[in-house]
Order: structure tokens, then C-alpha cells, then sequence
């Protein structure tokens, strides 16, 4: 599982690396404008940038899994037979 974060981690940083260096296009929820680098709060889209990763990478998955035993998560319980497009999220 383990490793599994990490390449979802490394995947992650080498999208923004791109987009950093420039070789995707500018646009979009990650551009620079919509982040604000080019105004004197630059740093702050780089921040809100890294608790995302962090927080999906790492506590996320955490949390998901807390205060569980593999044998319980692996446990079939009611409602797993129901068909996902009659549940809501």
C-alpha cells in the first residue's frame, strides 16, 4: 500500500512540475492566474498545491482505513449487493 501512495505522490508532482516548467497548457483550475502566482501572494496557490497532495495522498487514505482491521475492510456487509447506480454518494 505503501508504494501505492508513492507513485500516486509522484505521479501528482510531476503534473504540477509540468505545469510549473511550462509544458501543458496554461489554463484551466492549476493555471497561474487562477492560482494568483502572478500577484504578490504568490506563494499561497503553492501552498493550497501541497495540502491538496498531501491531504489526498496521504490522510485521505488514512482516514478511510482508520480503526479497521484488513479482515473487516475485506468483509462483505449490507448493501455491497446493491448495483452502485442505485446508490447515492
Amino acid at each position: 500500500m505503501r508504494k501505492k501512495l508513492l507513485d500516486r505522490l509522484q505521479a501528482r508532482l510531476e503534473g504540477l512540475f509540468d505545469i510549473i516548467t511550462e509544458k501543458r497548457p496554461q489554463t484551466g483550475l492549476l493555471s497561474p492566474s487562477t492560482l494568483q502566482f502572478t500577484s504578490p501572494q504568490r506563494p499561497t496557490g503553492w501552498v493550497w498545491v501541497g495540502v491538496g497532495v498531501v491531504y489526498d495522498t496521504f490522510v485521505r487514505p488514512w482516514m478511510l482505513e482508520w480503526g479497521s482491521t484488513a479482515a473487516e475492510r475485506a468483509m462483505a456487509l449490507p448493501g455491497d449487493d446493491v448495483p452502485d447506480e442505485t446508490m447515492t454518494h
